[in-house]
């Protein structure tokens, strides 16, 4: 008899095993990452248009516990991501950055303290809900990617990740499968 629990903050395959189809795998991308680590939370997606200003106050004052995705090629193959946008992130008590684009700065980056992911290709991408260019949501094979955004009560995505893969599915369902306790 397996007396072993399951653990009460699950990795990607683990998450992958108990939730099924309700789990979505991120495409394989990676280029960069920091030290390996196992992180989670609540997906906060962000895109870049033009300037860092916008993206620096969200990662200061809007996205604390989470798991920011940022779209930083969806206009240009200027990388948006850099110290400073670190420096913001740990400000704000982001959980984690995942970066669709190119990042500067890799060799102070790869000292965060906050698991930095970085994937050189951005994977398909379809406008909001209101079919602004201003807020995207990543595409998988089983639909976006969504956070709860503004104005809606929903309470979105959650992701999990590390070295071994990023798995996203919806917070209610890993709330029902592992607890509230592994949130």
């Amino acid at each position: 008899m397996n007396t072993q629990k399951l653990p009460s903050r699950p990795g990607p395959t683990t998450v992958c095993t108990q939730l099924g189809n309700a789990a979505r795998v991120m495409p394989p991308f990676l280029r960069f990452e920091t030290e390996p680590k196992q992180y989670r939370g609540r997906v906060a997606t962000l895109s870049v248009f033009g300037g860092t200003e916008v993206l620096d106050e969200a990662l200061r004052n809007g996205c604390q516990d989470r798991v920011v995705m940022i779209d930083a090629q969806s206009q240009t193959l200027t990388s948006f991501f850099g110290q400073a946008q670190l420096a913001h992130a740990l400000a704000g008590k982001v959980r984690a950055i995942v970066v669709f684009g190119a990042i500067c700065g890799v060799s102070k980056l790869k000292e965060a303290s906050i698991p930095i992911i970085a994937m050189g290709v951005t994977p398909r991408m379809a406008p909001s809900d209101r079919g602004t260019l201003i807020r995207h949501h990543f595409m998988t094979e089983i639909g976006p990617i969504q956070d709860e955004g503004p104005g809606n009560g929903q309470p979105g995505d959650y992701i999990v990740g590390s070295e071994n893969g990023h798995v996203i599915c919806k917070t209610t369902d890993y709330a029902r499968v592992f607890g509230e306790n592994a949130l």
